[in-house]
Formats: structure tokens, sequence, C-alpha cells
């Protein structure tokens, strides 16, 4: 019969052996640390990278948040370093998208974007830029699949876990929908650079849908597609909504928050800046920009943070 350290060490509960885990655990904290110091020394030394509006974040009909866009413009960084868990999700996702794009490009598919030409070597986004709205827009491919679809095709990849995905597949669940909003800036990008591009001097159509792409991280042949057309409405109202956040800025305008907004749901639920910046603002009624407390909040993990400067980046940068 076992002993009760024997059964114990059987469980793990005990043991004469170091536990490698812990190790790993450090180092990829360790890892977000630096990488996270190295940001905040950057901005420190004046250094601000946001300049731009991203069309990950192109504005939601029903609730669009200029605050959250506006804080980001600013270059408010976020409270914690990016946890292990969602880095390694985001480098499975990148793994995903190349081996597809890479695919794609081999094929002959594709008609944005640089096509490696051996496996490994790095695949470049087709970016675009609007200055008008001062937005910005990385496509993770743009499709010539003429011909069965004789239009111009953006689509996004999106990465998820195994069932999430599955669920989508068989008509469970949908696309997400800031996913939603995302492609159709993409398809209004597309549409603005047509002739530039020359996609209508090889026959092709301006883009009137995008695909919105769901992976599995476990097995990318798991995948559900959805295909989305044009929302004009939708587009034209993030156009407003995008010209009066610059106006906001301009003017160093905070919005004001929507009162019928709740702080436990969306789009405020698990927003970052909620706690050290927002919620601070709504409770001293601030109004301008300079005086908000995510000012505050920037200058306790960069001293030398210059709302002046992180302004004029932005203006030199689209006038």
């Amino acid at each position: 019969m076992a002993t009760r350290e024997e059964l114990f060490k059987a469980a793990g509960i005990i043991r004469d052996y170091p536990k490698l885990d812990k190790y790993t655990e450090k180092s990829f904290k360790q890892i977000e640390e630096d990488r996270r110091n190295k940001s905040l020394e950057e901005n420190n030394n004046g250094k601000y990278r946001g300049t731009s509006f991203y069309s990950s974040s192109f504005p939601d009909k029903n609730k669009p948040c200029a605050r959250l866009a506006l804080y980001k413009l600013m270059n408010i960084p976020e409270p914690e370093p990016i946890s292990p868990f969602l880095r390694g999700a985001i480098n499975i996702g990148h793994a995903v998208e190349y081996e597809i794009v890479y695919g794609w490009a081999l094929s002959g598919i594709t008609i944005g974007g640089s096509v490696p030409l051996s496996y490994g070597e790095k695949i470049a986004q087709l970016r675009f830029e609007d200055k008008n709205l001062w937005l910005t827009a990385s496509l993770d491919s743009v499709l010539d699949l003429r011909p069965e679809y004789d239009c111009v095709l953006p689509v996004d990849i999106k990465s998820k876990k195994h069932d999430v995905v599955e669920d989508m597949k068989r008509g469970r669940t949908s696309y997400e929908e800031k996913h939603f909003y995302q492609v159709q800036s993409y398809i209004y990008m597309c549409n603005l650079f047509h002739e530039e591009m020359g996609w209508n001097d090889i026959g092709l159509k301006p883009a009137k849908g995008a695909f919105i792409y769901y992976v599995s991280r476990q097995d990318p042949r798991m995948t559900a597609e959805f295909y989305i057309p044009a929302d004009w409405d939708v587009i034209n109202n993030g156009i407003e909504e995008l010209k009066t956040w610059q106006k906001h800025f301009i003017e160093e305008k905070l919005p004001e928050r929507d009162k019928s907004w709740k702080w436990t749901e969306e789009p405020c639920k698990w927003c970052s800046y909620k706690k050290h910046s927002c919620k601070p603002d709504f409770k001293d009624n601030v109004a301008e920009l300079r005086e908000s407390n995510s000012v505050t909040f920037t200058k306790t993990l960069v001293p030398n943070y210059n709302f002046d400067i992180v302004k004029n980046g932005v203006l030199e940068r689209w006038t």
C-alpha cells in the first residue's frame, strides 16, 4: 500500500523536483514588462505612436465611443502589460493568418500586399490612409476571384478558439459586431483607392462587400466565413463620427458620455480606460482633454508626457 507521501507525490501536491511552469510564467511576464517599459520610455522621450483612428475601431452606429477614440489618440497607455494568454493568442493568430495569405498569394488570387518569394518571408499588409478622416487601415488581404466574382474583395482573418468557430460554422452564433464595422471601413477604403490601386484598369469593379473569415487556432481547416455586403448608411455614419472626433480633438474637447450607457454593459464593460480615465472624468465633469484624469494617470507612468507634443504630432502628420 502506498504511503501518504507517495500519494501526495503522485498527485503533484508535494515534489522533490522544481516546477518548470513557474519559470515559464515568470519569463513571459518579464518579456511583456520589458515591452511595455520600452514603449513607455519612448513616450517619455517624446515619441508617440498613436496619430490616427484605426479601422479596427471604426465607429459603431449604435454606440460609438468618442472618448475611447480620443484617449487613444492622446496616447494614453494601457494600465497593464498584455497578458501571456493574449500574447500567445496574438502570435498564434498571426501564424494562422500567414499560412492562409501565403497560400492565397501563391495561387495568384491576391491583389493587395506583397507576395513573399519564399516561405517565412514577411507578408506586407495593404495599408490605406484617408488623410481627410485621419483613418488608417491595414488589410489582411484583398482578393481577385474572377470569373466567379468580379469585384474587389477585402478579407479580414480572425483566429478564434475551436469551439467558437465550430458554433459559427454550425449557425449557432454569428460574427462579432465590431468585426462587421471593421470590414465596412475596409470596403470604404477599397472604394476610395480603387482607381489609385489600378484595380479599375485590370477590369475589377469596386468592392461591394467583404469577408470576415474566422479560423480555429487548433485546426486551421475549421473555418466560418461571413460575406458582409456594403452598408453605406453605416459607412457614412462612421465618416461623420470621425469628423466629429477630429473636431473634438482639434478643439481639445472631451466628448460627453452618454448617460444611458451602463458601466457594466458594452461598450464600457471591458474598457481598459474606464477605471483610470473615463469614470473619473465623468464624475468630475471634465470637459477639456488636457484637463482629463487620463493625463494625470499617464504622468504616473510617463513623467514627461506632454499633451501639446501629442496634439502637434497628430496635426503635423495629417496637415
